[in-house]
């Protein structure tokens, strides 16, 4: 133990007569120094855990009955989703419900089978937008009245029908 102590005590002195090569090892501790305090300049701190920051995809409903995907807002992650059935012109037609705790119905995708799809297109003034038709259904919602004034997340429908897809 006496000799280890020895020669690091003897190294050291090497090093700090030796003015050279002690003047290199400080400056390169220096800068060191310097480039690691200053990785961290010019970011905030997270204050809290958001999984937003960390995970940016949206949300993605599935609905393995009709075979579909959605792309969601992360403001619509609480959500009530529900199938629903609804009476179009005397007919019963399959639904899938977007309530937000705001705003009830604030999405229904309608799932027409083909023949009754036929009718609604027939009409002058259906209410109805085509989305994605299966071999036997079609996928539609129903337009929002005109002049009426949207919401933040009404202004979202468009974007999240665009990523609608068939699976």
């Amino acid at each position: 133990m006496h000799k280890i102590c020895y020669n690091f005590i003897n190294e050291s002195l090497f090093i700090m007569n030796n003015k050279n090569l002690f003047q290199k090892i400080a400056r390169l501790l220096c800068f060191c120094f310097v480039i690691i305090s200053l990785t961290g300049c010019g970011q905030k701190p997270i204050q809290s855990y958001d999984p937003a920051q960390i995970n940016p995809r949206p949300l993605i409903y599935r609905n393995d009955n009709f075979h579909f995907t959605l792309n969601l807002p992360k403001s619509w992650a609480e959500a009530n989703i529900h199938g629903e059935q609804k009476i179009v012109d005397t007919e019963k037609i399959e639904t899938i419900v977007f309530d937000l705790q705001k705003q009830k119905e604030l999405l229904v995708i309608y799932v027409f089978p083909k023949k009754e799809w036929q009718k609604q297109t027939a009409k002058e003034n259906s209410p109805f937008v085509f989305i994605k038709e299966l071999p036997k259904i079609v996928f539609a919602y129903k337009k929002n009245a005109q002049n009426k004034i949207l919401t933040d997340e009404e202004k979202l429908i468009p974007q999240i029908l665009r990523s609608f897809e068939i699976k």
